[in-house]
């Protein structure tokens, strides 16, 4: 395969794709739009194949442990037989109005999220306590604004004092919404030029290869 089929036509394939797709945001065309369209649900459809190609990975790795008996392989029954009953109850009503699906969806699933999160909050404690200790001045705006969000939230701590809940308020719509607002637009000045990389065809990794390749 030439470097043309290689480089060069998937980049101006990908450089024709996002004209077509951006142009209806500022030029109101029709036929372009229209085929804007018809782009975004053939990429929808791809992301459904990709999920069927992920299910078909998932089957193919963990069927060869349970085979062997290696490893989890009694887990790994244990997940495809919970796999199978929600695609068969999930299947038979496309619009998820099934009873038994809700029921299994709402009562166990929702609880083993929340198990799940549960258990992670014992690492997330660990691990601010490893975070939070004062070695300088910005370790001891960290540990100041951790604690006053830490007591907004705590009844024992609003009913010796009623000034905790504003003080917490007050950090979180003020420092943690500006910080959060920078980190946003940095990911998105980011994200704008890696797009734009990849439109005049400098980012290649997206092909399999490297940039400079």
């Amino acid at each position: 395969m030439g470097a043309i089929e290689r480089t060069i036509l998937p980049s101006v394939i990908f450089a024709i794709t996002c004209i077509i797709i951006l142009t209806p945001g500022f030029v109101s065309i029709p036929m372009i739009e229209s085929a804007a369209n018809e782009f975004v649900i053939w990429g929808q459809i791809i992301g459904r194949m990709a999920l069927l190609l992920g299910i078909i990975n998932l089957i193919l790795t963990n069927g060869k442990d349970i085979s062997k008996r290696t490893g989890n392989w009694l887990y790994y029954i244990l997940m495809f037989a919970i796999f199978g009953i929600m695609a068969v109850t999930g299947l038979s009503d496309l619009s998820l109005q099934n009873p038994q699906f809700n029921w299994m969806y709402n009562n166990i699933y929702n609880n083993c999220t929340g198990a799940f999160f549960g258990a992670v909050l014992f690492y997330l404690v660990s691990c601010t306590f490893r975070v939070i200790r004062i070695r300088n001045f910005e370790s001891a705006l960290l540990t100041f604004a951790a604690t006053l969000t830490v007591l907004m939230s705590s009844p024992v701590m609003c009913a010796i004092w009623p000034g905790f809940p504003m003080l917490g308020e007050w950090v979180q719509s003020v420092f943690n919404t500006g910080a959060f607002r920078g980190i946003t637009i940095g990911a998105a000045i980011g994200l704008v030029g890696l797009a734009l990389r990849m439109f005049i065809g400098r980012e290649r990794s997206w092909m399999g290869r490297g940039s400079t390749e």
